[in-house]
């Protein structure tokens, strides 16, 4: 699902299988005033398709080329760990930026998405204030701060 905006060119792509989770983080952006456009992808299959625009995202215009990824750990299929892992060896994929959010606070899981190349690695929040501070930090430094690739 993707929120229209004219102003912007940057484009959040979220992987994550818990509909609860995307909702809470969904809110969470829009609350933080995120107006660039979201876009959901509920597995690790899903996620590979749609940054390679096969099967249902082969329409370009369906994909646009993401901005920044906002990546679970724990999903189906594929899950984050072996996705981040293909992002970095596929040239025109691994200059996209990576943000780890997840519910793990495992030092193996953090040590390891750092080892594969992820930007920064956040713990997923259960309570909506909370959430929105997250998403602040994503507002404030990935979207504000950094300069994000083309």
């Amino acid at each position: 699902m993707a929120r229209p905006d004219t102003t912007d060119s940057t484009v959040l792509l979220m992987a994550d299988d818990d509909p609860g989770d995307c909702l809470l983080t969904e809110k969470a952006l829009r609350k933080a005033e995120i107006t660039c456009p979201l876009y959901v992808v509920h597995d690790g299959a899903e996620l590979m398709d749609y940054l390679k625009r096969e099967g249902d995202y082969a329409d370009p215009a369906a994909s646009p080329r993401p901005s920044l990824i906002l990546l679970d750990l724990n999903m189906p299929k594929i899950n984050g760990t072996e996705v981040l892992e293909r992002l970095r060896d596929e040239p025109e994929l691994n200059s996209i930026p990576v943000v780890i959010l997840t519910t793990s606070d495992e030092e193996r899981d953090i040590a390891s998405s750092y080892a594969l190349g992820a930007n920064a690695y956040m713990v997923k929040p259960s309570a909506f204030d909370d959430m929105v501070s997250v998403a602040q930090v994503v507002k404030s430094h990935w979207l504000e701060t950094v300069r994000l690739p083309p």
